[in-house]
């Protein structure tokens, strides 16, 4: 059964989605500038612990996985591709309605040991659950190779989030405002994802064990190494949300900046190249895929690496420029932070992405000849 999805081609371009999201996150990196000049620092700092944890919540509760699988079952033929992308969104659905059991029965304990109201925490829930589903369509669209469909859609509605976000701070001057508006914009995306993808025929349900189990199979042990890459990466920040006042954390926080535009360019090189390489294994083009990997981390690597340099050279007027005066403690912390663009030239989430069975690829000698760690999420 064919799907109105555009073919994949060995030929996909990154560039769409790293065009029209680069532009989208050059408009991200205004957000904070906006809303330091119109909330407090204590403000600020619920601001980065919500996004923090929300970004936390879906490897938490094992649901990256399953995006990360709709690249690897690309590489297969229409009938198994389909029947696994339509696997996945069952299995998303169903983890979605495990962790907002979960969530709802722990929120006032949750809200009293992060020292948050319940409607903040309960805003956050919201939001965790907005993206664990969100990003479904435009993965399987990418995946699927209509790869400017999934760029357009990311990007416009990141867009539609970031204005959205502003106004909602500039307005009303609220923290809760912005999460709101945020939320908003994200449930809107979901519903447009949902009806447009079981109209090409991926977004649908499919209960088989037969499929099923293979989609988890894979999905699950990758979003468990995940899972744990990521609590140990960020565990200074998600230690020092607890303990440190709100105030002092935007400090600490700050000071930890990923450079949207860079992180859009490994996201969307991941994205695109993940499926080719699983064709190019499945049909035993071993060199093939080599050299398109090899070709991958030598584009990253120019950039992160000036990127890492630049940052660290000139910590303190980006941060004045940035955040205003007010945050000129950051600095130290970014001048710290910058040394992590050289270990992010070789995408650890494309490393992750084409396991088999949970297992990760690695690359030998020929390939590069070292495995630096990536970031999986920006701070």
């Amino acid at each position: 059964m064919k799907s109105n999805v555009d073919e994949h081609t060995s030929q996909a371009s990154h560039w769409p989605l790293t065009i029209t999201g680069g532009a989208v996150s050059l408009l991200n990196m205004f957000l904070p500038l906006v809303l330091v000049r119109v909330l407090d620092r204590s403000a600020m700092g619920v601001y980065k612990a919500y996004f923090l944890y929300m970004a936390l919540i879906p490897w938490i509760f094992l649901t990256a996985g399953i995006g990360n699988g709709l690249s690897h079952w690309a590489g297969y033929d229409d009938k198994r591709r389909q029947e696994a992308t339509r696997a996945s969104w069952t299995a998303l659905l169903v983890l979605a309605g495990i962790y907002l059991v979960v969530a709802l029965s722990l929120q006032q304990q949750m809200a009293d040991f992060l020292g948050w109201s319940l409607l903040q925490f309960q805003l956050l829930l919201a939001g965790a659950l907005m993206l664990i589903l969100g990003g479904f369509f435009e993965e399987a669209a990418v995946a699927w190779g209509a790869v400017r469909r999934g760029a357009w859609f990311s990007s416009g509605f990141d867009l539609v989030r970031t204005i959205s976000m502003a106004f909602a701070a500039w307005h009303f001057r609220s923290i809760e405002a912005v999460f709101v508006a945020h939320i908003a914009i994200l449930s809107i995306k979901i519903s447009v994802g949902v009806v447009w993808g079981h109209r090409l025929g991926f977004q649908r349900i499919l209960f088989r064990k037969s499929v099923l189990l293979p989609v988890l199979k894979y999905a699950m042990p990758v979003s468990l190494a995940a899972a744990v890459s990521v609590a140990t990466g960020y565990s200074d920040q998600i230690l020092l949300s607890r303990w440190m006042g709100p105030g002092d954390f935007a400090l600490y926080s700050f000071g930890c900046l990923l450079v949207p535009p860079l992180m859009i360019f490994e996201q969307s090189v991941n994205k695109v190249l993940i499926p080719e390489l699983s064709r190019a294994f499945v049909d035993g083009h071993i060199n093939e895929a080599r050299n398109k990997y090899k070709k991958a981390t030598s584009e990253l690597a120019w950039l992160h690496i000036p990127a890492a340099v630049g940052l660290a050279l000139f910590a303190d007027p980006v941060v004045e420029l940035l955040y205003t005066n007010q945050y000129e403690g950051s600095a130290v912390f970014l001048r710290l932070y910058a040394f992590n663009y050289f270990f992010n030239h070789l995408p650890m989430t494309l490393l992750i992405g084409l396991g088999v069975g949970g297992a990760p690829f690695w690359p030998d000698s020929r390939f590069s000849p070292s495995l630096p760690r990536s970031s999986f999420m920006s701070c």
